[in-house]
């Protein structure tokens, strides 16, 4: 469902409302846009009153959108109508990896691949649960299936190798000593022919600052081995302030920063 507005028959302005899921009570507002000459007239705050509107008459209980922090006037707007931040994402750029080595550890810990199994995948999983805020997780609860990995990795690598394409990598990092706990993660996969090459890491909360760039320089020196003309373009929650610092300090640029922000309308 959706809200225009016209102006001699041309559209000038849209919001896009729809459903999380069938059935569900929780909506998303999207394509909020006005044409430039018609904006400063409060032509956006009459589609969002519409549609938060539309909402409430369909029985939802709350609202999300996106939204690009560095537009000021769009969130300022929903911060009035009451949304509240729940978190931010940054977009990470690099042109191609650059020539690093990869850095040593701190003492107490080792770098090890996943071993594909249902023990790693579970660790995974913890250091997720641990290393995610809790009102993110109250907002998206994890779900342990998004850490599976098994028997399909070695399988996509094989036709990764015939193809002449760099593997898919997971590395766990571990505690030394007799109750062995994972405490940090990195996973890398390789760009196909025209894809970017992604990369993906979490740290403990009580190891931030120290895993950071040793997992961010062992990715960069294993890209580097991967068709290293690609680019590499991937997401990294602001919340992980460390991680932020470390790859800027490796030369990585914020292309834009997301919010994502939420209206709780109460039971209908």
């Amino acid at each position: 469902s959706g809200f225009v507005w016209t102006d001699r028959g041309r559209i000038v302005g849209n919001a896009t409302v729809s459903r999380n899921a069938p059935g569900s009570r929780h909506w998303f507002i999207s394509n909020v846009a006005v044409a430039r000459p018609y904006r400063g007239r409060g032509i956006a705050r009459q589609l969002m009153e519409a549609a938060i509107e539309y909402v409430r008459e369909m029985r939802g209980r709350a609202i999300s959108l996106q939204v690009r922090r560095d537009n000021a006037p769009a969130v300022h707007l929903y911060e009035s109508l009451g949304f509240r931040r729940i978190t931010a994402v940054s977009f990470f750029f690099m042109p191609r990896p650059l020539p690093v080595e990869p850095l040593p550890l701190p003492a107490g810990v080792v770098l090890r691949p996943h071993r594909l199994d249902v023990r790693d995948s579970r660790a995974t999983y913890e250091l997720a649960r641990l290393s995610i805020p809790p009102h993110v997780q109250a907002e998206k609860p994890l779900l342990q299936s998004r850490f599976r990995l098994g028997s399909e990795i070695p399988f996509n690598n094989f036709w990764r190798a015939l193809a002449g394409l760099g593997r898919r990598k997971y590395w766990l990092v571990e505690t030394q000593g007799g109750g062995r706990e994972v405490v940090g993660s990195l996973a890398v996969e390789p760009g196909l022919w025209h894809t970017e090459h992604r990369l993906a890491f979490m740290v403990h909360p009580a190891w931030r600052g120290r895993l950071e760039k040793p997992l961010i320089s062992r990715a960069l020196a294993y890209l580097q081995t991967c068709r290293p003309s690609r680019p590499i373009a991937f997401r990294h929650t602001e919340e992980h302030a460390e991680g932020i610092e470390a790859l800027q300090h490796f030369g990585f640029k914020i292309e834009k920063t997301h919010l994502w922000m939420k209206l709780e309308l109460g039971k209908p």
